[in-house]
Order: C-alpha cells, then structure tokens, then sequence
C-alpha cells in the first residue's frame, strides 16, 4: 500500500512493542482511547454542554460495537482517528474563519483517513469538498491538495500493481453489492449488525435510525441549533457504516452517533439556574445514568466469559498444532485465528489466511492446499469449497452461543 498506511504504523509500532496478537491490538486500544478524547473535544465544539459531553464520551466507551473495533487488528480504528481530526479542523476553519492553516491539516488528516481506509473515508472527503465548494472556494486548494497527492499516490499503486489491484477492486465491489434488495434494507436500517453482534456477544448498541430520525426531527424544528453540514456529516457516517454487512465498520460510526444523541439531548438542556431547569438537568443525567448501567450490564457480560474463551482459544490452538500433519499447506479461515501460534510452533507449515473471497477467484489455489480449518457458520459463497471430509471438529464457545471450527482435507 502507498506510504503511510495502517500497515506502516502497525510496523512500527510492532517494532518496539513485539508482533504477537496481544501486543498489536494495544495500538487499536490506544487510538481508541484517543478518540474518546477527540470526540469530548468535538461535543464541547459543536456547542454541546460539558457534562453532556462527558456522556457522549462514556456511552462510546461502553458501546460494545465500539469495543469489537478497538480489539480486533484493523484500520477502521486508525481511519476514525484522521477523521476525527479532519472534521475537528474542518470545524475551526468553517465557523471562525481562520487563517488557511486549518484548512491544510484538516486536508492532511482527510488525506491520511484515505490512507488508513479508502472505503469509509472517500464519502466522509468528498462531503467536505463539496462544503468547501460550495462557501469558501477560494480556500479549496489548501484543502484539496494534500488531498490529491493521497488519491494520486493511491493511483500510483494500483498502476504499479495493476492486476492485484483490479482483482481487489471487483471483490470489494461484489462484497457491497451482492445483496438482494430485501438485505439491503435491513443493513440500513440498522437491524443486521446488531443481529451479528448478538449471534455470539450481548451488544448494548441502540437500533441507530430510531435516534438518528429523532435527533434529525429537532434539528429541522429548530430545537437544536447546529448548521446543516453537521448533520449530514452524521448521516454520511451512518451509511458509510452501516450499509455494510461486516459489523467493524459500525463500531466506526458510533462515535458519531452519540455525539448526534448528546446534541439531542443538548436541546432538551436549559442553560439557566431555575429551579425547573435543576430539575431538568436531572432528568436528563438520571436517564443517561440508566443507560449507561444497562451497557455496562452487557460488557460485565462479556468480560465475565472472556477467561473460558479464552481457554477454550488456547487448547484449540495447541490441539490443531499436534493434529496438522509435517510441511502441510494449511488455508485458515476461523475465528479464533490460530496463525500467530502456528507460525511461532510450526514453522514448517505453508500457511494461507483467508479472508474469504480473496482466493476464491482462483481454482487452482485449492490444488495446493493439504487442510482447511474454517468456521461453519460463516457464510461462504456456495461452490467455493471443494469436496472435503471433516477430520476433526471444535465446539467453540461465545458468550451467548457456540459454534463450529473444522479441520478438513480436500478430496482429490
């Protein structure tokens, strides 16, 4: 990938901190922690009272989704961290019309969210472009250019790297369109990603289109006094996360979605010391309080199962390291995800981590393939497997369910 990418900083912070599993997720953590920060600044920017901010803030950081993206190795987190940043300058040049400068980091930051995950960033980038366009054209090239060298260095690789870059092109395209129109509609609104979750983890996230269409009824009733830039910004984010069927890219939305929540909230909060407005306060930090309890049910939930999963991960770990065969070429398509610990105890195996439909395309990748371990409930585009016999299976528990992890061996 071109310059500076999650892979680059993964790389380096492997470097200092080792390449092991654990270790590479404390970058995830640390940027999620990071963007907590950045999202109280952004509330108290946005106009939002600071205890309200302080909810914000409490309520993502128990958002269970939001904690999936901050413990898996993916650069959804590390995109939400440049945008976080580039909305938070876009903002200082928009309403207080400052020097260029805030125009040029805010261009930099959008530039590195392309970086980190062109998906998610391009709509959130050309959203801003248009803005910019559309009030302060004379300010577009600060903004833009930063902006250009990303796409053009993107360009750049895919030319050097033309058919790897097409092949990966047409797979993302069919990833987001493949979906009857009936699917379609369930991944906005919402429902899907929180049926996944709940497949194997209690989530706490909200059914976000319900609060997303209130927070919208304030603002075009005036109660809630924000420009209308802001509000679309929110809307772009939701269905760039949401109409999607892997449940990582929402967990990028909901910063976003509680800062819409707070804002809600914000029109409902006095800013005078009447005795009714004391009461109001209340109400309101009464209400937030049981939401937060409610959350915190649900990640008490999960952390109370994590040492049996846990467990369960690690004997399936050594168990499959005894079970494959000498010098075997092994394609690994399961969570858990047992490549960590075979490359460091088998390091004679030939091993191919499949992310799904990356091979696919290829018949005769599955002629050097000696044994499969897939999760069964995973869907799998159907033809793609070939005849297989089922050497060995693992019931692996979640916190809600279990399920299936098999060792299998093509029949040739």
């Amino acid at each position: 990938m071109p310059v500076i990418t999650y892979a680059t900083a993964l790389g380096f912070w492997g470097a200092f901190r080792g390449f092991d599993l654990p270790a590479l997720r404390e970058l995830s953590r640390w940027l999620s922690a990071l963007d907590l920060l950045l999202l109280y600044r952004l509330a108290l920017r946005w106009g939002i009272p600071r205890p309200l901010s302080w909810i914000a803030v409490a309520w993502t950081a128990l958002d269970v989704v939001y904690q999936l993206t901050g413990n898996i190795i993916r650069p959804d987190r590390f995109c939400l961290t440049w945008a976080l940043l580039g909305v938070l300058a876009f903002t200082e040049g928009w309403e207080r019309r400052r020097s260029p400068i805030w125009w040029v980091v805010s261009g930099v930051c959008v530039a590195l969210s392309l970086f980190a995950h062109a998906w998610l960033a391009a709509f959130l980038t050309a959203w801003l472009t248009f803005l910019l366009l559309l009030r302060y054209p004379r300010e577009l090239p600060y903004f833009l250019v930063p902006i250009g060298l990303a796409v053009s260095l993107w360009g750049f690789y895919a030319l050097r790297h033309a058919e790897q870059s097409l092949l990966v092109s047409r797979l993302v395209i069919q990833d987001k369109t493949a979906l009857s129109p009936f699917a379609f509609l369930i991944l906005g609104l919402g429902v899907s990603t929180l049926g996944q979750v709940l497949g194997a983890y209690p989530s706490n996230s909200p059914i976000w289109l319900a609060p997303l269409i209130a927070f919208t009824w304030a603002w075009g009733r005036g109660h809630l006094r924000w420009p209308g830039w802001r509000v679309a910004l929110i809307w772009i984010a939701y269905l760039t996360g949401y109409l999607n069927r892997h449940p990582w890219y929402a967990g990028w939305f909901t910063p976003f979605g509680y800062l819409a929540v707070a804002g809600l909230l914000a029109a409902l909060w006095p800013s005078g010391s009447a005795k009714g407005d004391r009461v109001l306060h209340g109400v309101l930090l009464l209400l937030s309080g049981v939401w937060m309890a409610y959350q915190g049910l649900a990640v008490w939930r999960n952390l109370e199962a994590a040492p049996r999963i846990q467990a369960a991960h690690q004997a399936f770990f050594e168990e499959l390291a005894r079970d494959l065969p000498p010098n075997a070429s092994v394609w690994l398509f399961s969570v858990p995800d047992p490549s960590f610990h075979l490359a460091r105890v088998r390091p004679d195996l030939t091993i191919y981590i499949g992310t799904g439909y990356f091979a696919f395309p290829y018949p005769w990748f599955w002629d050097r393939i000696d044994v499969m371990v897939f999760t069964t409930s995973w869907v799998l585009p159907k033809g793609v497997l070939p005849p297989y016999r089922t050497e060995r299976e693992w019931q692996m528990p979640a916190v809600l369910i279990e399920y299936s992890v098999l060792e299998a061996r093509p029949i040739r």
